[in-house]
């Protein structure tokens, strides 16, 4: 009520530093003074708020006594008195279980005071509390001793003692910009000095995205992306930032396309002309895009507003049929444009390539690329054209970003406006005037021979594969009548083979000597002409093993590998697994023999990325 500042503080119902607490002081005194038996003399630092500054040359006020601290508790506290005598920069500790005094010394010390408590009464962790003002108190320039807080370290110490260095760590919690050498324009800023970018196609570099930009079945380095470096060349020199620098390029000549490689990188180099704002971009010595280029300012600034608006307000809406992207990058792919994911920008499209919206994903090369698709995609015919002359482009970020607006699939977007009879485009904060594309000849025989495919209908389970093939089906009754032939000659030797499917199978002649060709009947004719005289599983394993090639190469049991079965089961594969790829590991491939057959028809599939391991003891 009287504009003073007060706080109940929790006592136990007794005002400490007053005349309530006299009827203690006698036994308070006797027990300080077991204490505190040689009084020892105050130095000038102390100030001192329960004795008056006037009285300070008293006996009472020059030592620090049991008498003196007793008259603390029973007299009344003289804290601002105490407080006007704290200098300037002065750093404050509160020693105290509980930091109750931080509000008023805040209120009453110079701003400059750094005011540090040491203990807090709920905190989770008083010990961290305590050690982190101990630190602050330390960068506030006071050498604390930090030795004294710990017990003294008897060397060695234990074996299992941790160590600190895991407990240091760096503060990420802020990020801070570090200037890079091409921030800055190299040479001495005259016009033999160039700016060199390193365009870097490694899966980790920032570059990577433009092995999107293919075109008849090549990387090129977008013709937007010349612009795009001198721009970031410009706003370099002149100390400006790029995201709130309006810009204008004229007389844009695109001399030669630079193809990219599919690893490593590609130094282009940057020069300006700051007299006459004339740029060149080379690659190799070679000049591959000049122009001119500076900053949109004032009256023409005013122009180019005034444009994209009055383009906007148009725009009365299109009774055209609409293009998704799916069906405007098909249009282009026939064209010879195999543009990738990064660079497919448009959302969709009306037929006649008028209007339509544009992807934004804060990358000015993709978007100005996707500008010039969007007037490749209205043009008659199917040629493949490429830029080669721009009349004038010109960009203002910051009336760029005020007009994306949200798009399905949380996609950023922009409507983009192509005028024929103008021969220009705009989209966003840009407006591209006089594009001139050239006809480009195609490359020959980049597509494969087309595959000619057909549907038949193939049984869940299908028991006769090989019986249209005579020569396999004789194969087969050899087989079974060799085998009941074996059967026969170990029984007496107690070996009982039981092979279902042999019922019926022993009528019919069977070859008498060994077939010279190897195979499955020559072994089993081997097997039958065995004599046994010694150890039965020794001779029975010396003849597989020795004949063994006969397995590998036998036309019975490669019968399926070479039977449309193996398509189908292929086939059955690749419809549960993902689309576009499939990982195919194969074991102990130098006897399987499946190699040269599933490759050749995975292969079949054109759009199918194959990634075939093959493993084996010995290859």
């Amino acid at each position: 009520e009287q504009g003073v500042f007060a706080k109940e503080v929790r006592s136990a119902g007794v005002a400490f530093h007053s005349y309530y607490m006299a009827s203690i002081a006698p036994t308070l005194l006797a027990a300080l003074k077991k204490v505190i038996k040689e009084p020892r003399q105050r130095s000038s630092r102390w100030i001192s708020t329960s004795i008056p500054q006037s009285e300070w040359d008293s006996p009472l006020a020059l030592y620090s006594s049991a008498d003196y601290h007793v008259n603390n508790l029973v007299s009344p506290v003289l804290f601002q008195e105490g407080l006007s005598l704290v200098p300037e920069n002065a750093v404050v500790v509160e020693i105290a279980p509980h930091a109750l005094l931080q509000a008023i010394l805040k209120r009453s010390l110079k701003h400059t005071c750094s005011i540090l408590p040491l203990m807090k009464r709920g905190h989770t962790n008083n010990l961290e509390f305590f050690l982190s003002n101990i630190g602050k108190i330390y960068m506030n320039g006071i050498n604390v001793d930090a030795n004294n807080i710990c017990p003294a370290v008897k060397y060695p110490v234990p074996v299992g003692t941790p160590l600190i260095s895991p407990l240091v760590q760096w503060d990420h919690a802020q990020t801070w910009d570090v200037p890079k050498v091409e921030d800055f324009s190299s040479g001495s800023g005259g016009s033999n000095s160039a700016t060199v970018y390193n365009i870097d196609i490694n899966p980790e570099s920032a570059d990577y995205y433009m092995i999107g930009h293919c075109i008849d079945g090549r990387v090129l380095y977008p013709a937007t992306g010349y612009l795009v470096l001198a721009w970031r060349t410009l706003v370099r020199n002149l100390g400006v930032v790029m995201d709130t620098t309006p810009v204008t390029f004229e007389d844009v000549t695109i001399h030669r396309a630079t193809i990219l490689p599919k690893t490593g990188s590609v130094q282009l180099e940057v020069r300006l002309m700051p007299a006459t704002n004339k740029f060149e971009v080379s690659e190799n010595g070679n000049l591959a895009v000049s122009g001119k280029v500076s900053i949109l300012e004032d009256a023409a600034l005013d122009s180019f507003h005034s444009q994209i608006s009055q383009q906007a307000a148009n725009d009365s809406g299109d009774p055209k049929m609409k293009l998704t992207a799916h069906d405007v990058y098909k249009e282009l792919r026939l064209r010879g444009y195999d543009y990738g994911k990064t660079f497919q920008g448009i959302l969709e499209s009306n037929n006649a390539g008028d209007c339509g919206k544009l992807q934004w994903t804060g990358n000015w090369v993709t978007f100005l690329d996707t500008m010039l698709q969007m007037i490749v995609v209205g043009l008659s015919g199917r040629s493949l054209r490429l830029p080669t002359r721009i009349r004038s482009m010109c960009v203002d970020p910051a009336i760029h970003l005020e007009k994306v607006c949200e798009y399905a699939d949380g996609k950023q977007a922009v409507d983009v406006n192509v005028n024929r009879c103008l021969d220009n485009i705009v989209a966003g904060g840009v407006q591209i005037c006089g594009l001139h594309a050239t006809v480009a000849p195609r490359r020959q025989q980049q597509q494969s021979a087309p595959t000619l495919e057909e549907f038949v209908f193939v049984p869940y389970v299908e028991t006769e594969c090989l019986t249209a093939n005579g020569k396999l089906a004789e194969q087969l009754r050899l087989c079974k009548g060799l085998i009941t032939r074996l059967q026969q000659k170990l029984a007496p030797h107690g070996v009982k083979l039981s092979i279902p499917g042999l019922q019926g199978e022993s009528d019919g002649p069977l070859p008498s000597p060994e077939p010279s060709e190897p195979g499955l009947v020559r072994l089993l004719a081997l097997l039958c002409g065995l004599e046994l005289n010694g150890n039965l599983r020794s001779e029975l394993q010396q003849t597989v093993e020795k004949e063994r090639a006969c397995l590998l190469q036998d036309g019975l049991l490669q019968g399926l590998l070479d039977h449309p079965a193996l398509r189908h089961c292929l086939d059955t594969t690749l419809e549960n697994s993902m689309p576009g790829k499939i990982k195919v590991v194969e074991a102990l491939s130098n006897d399987g023999q499946l190699f040269s057959r599933v490759v050749a028809l995975l292969n079949i599939q054109p759009m199918l990325r194959v990634d075939y391991t093959a493993t084996a003891p010995d290859l």
